[in-house]
């Protein structure tokens, strides 16, 4: 459902009921900056290099957002009385 250059399977649909997500759409460009810049050497220089050339790209943030949404608003509540 989901991929990039640096991850095969970034997403995975099992249904209306789960997702998983590899990427972490909720951080921003800056904080992922600053995070690959704070871990660069954990990282071949040209990964690093390509992720920082490309991180203002567009990206589907807005549709991961909608997707957990869904799913996580297609879960029955529980009822913790009832337990």
């Amino acid at each position: 459902v989901g991929r990039s250059d640096f991850c095969a399977v970034a997403a995975l649909d099992y249904g209306p009921h789960a997702w998983s997500l590899q990427p972490h759409p909720e951080f921003s460009a800056e904080f992922f900056i600053d995070l690959a810049r704070h871990r660069e050497d954990a990282f071949p220089a040209r990964k690093v290099a390509s992720a920082l050339k490309t991180i203002r790209e567009p990206c589907d943030g807005r549709l991961a957002a909608d997707k957990i949404e869904a799913v996580l608003k297609s879960r029955p509540r529980r009822d913790p009385r009832a337990e």
